[in-house]
């Protein structure tokens, strides 16, 4: 019976939750078996990993609170568009979700975003440890980072903004889109224009 879990564990990187079990059909109490009899630990509420496994932060944080959507310096991060590893990882949320526990989150800054905003450009993208959490496209994020510039760091923005026009696979038509949406087209053409 524990090597189907632990299959299964492996199939999805180390961690599961209790949900996750449940659907295929397992007692959550298997866990708590599996827990005390040493074969795997928890990391939070109803996720558990196998031991010695190594934690990604991000889909750890995305399996608990399936709403967020990564953006901001941790959007540029995914996109290799940040120089280093942000200390903080920034998310963004509907301004309807309830998610008071989310504030709590040690080093996780949350922004709210009401409707349409929230809701566009948001793309699958792997995390360094290769698992698929959800972030918000490069062109959304510049639209962002242009429309929110105290967000961001200046030279972060700048640097951002510099690769973005150099990058060969960027989309200018979606991110005209996103410009049009949240009325910076002239701000973004001339920092475009500055930054060839």
């Amino acid at each position: 019976m524990y090597d189907k879990i632990i299959e299964l564990f492996n199939e999805n990187d180390g961690v599961l939750t209790t949900k996750q079990v449940e659907e295929i059909g397992y007692s959550r109490h298997l866990l708590s078996t599996m827990l005390k009899k040493g074969l795997i630990e928890r990391v939070e509420n109803n996720t558990y990993s196998l031991k010695n496994v190594e934690k990604d932060e991000h889909y750890l944080l995305q399996l608990k609170y399936p709403n967020v959507v990564f953006s901001y310096e941790t959007a540029l991060y995914f996109h290799d568009m940040l120089g280093r590893t942000p200390i903080d990882i920034n998310v963004t949320i509907p301004t309807s979700y309830i998610g008071s526990d989310l504030k709590k989150e040690k080093n996780v800054i949350v922004y709210y975003s009401k409707g349409n905003p929230y809701n566009k450009g948001i793309t699958a993208i792997k995390t360094p440890y290769g698992n698929v959490v959800r972030a918000y496209s490069m062109e959304k994020t510049i639209c962002d980072i242009i429309n929110n510039g105290k967000m961001v760091d200046k030279q972060i923005y700048l640097d951002a903004i510099r690769k973005y026009v150099r990058m060969k696979d960027k989309d200018l038509v979606l991110l005209d889109k996103y410009a049009k949406m949240y009325d910076i087209e002239d701000k973004l053409n001339q920092l475009m224009e500055a930054l060839r």
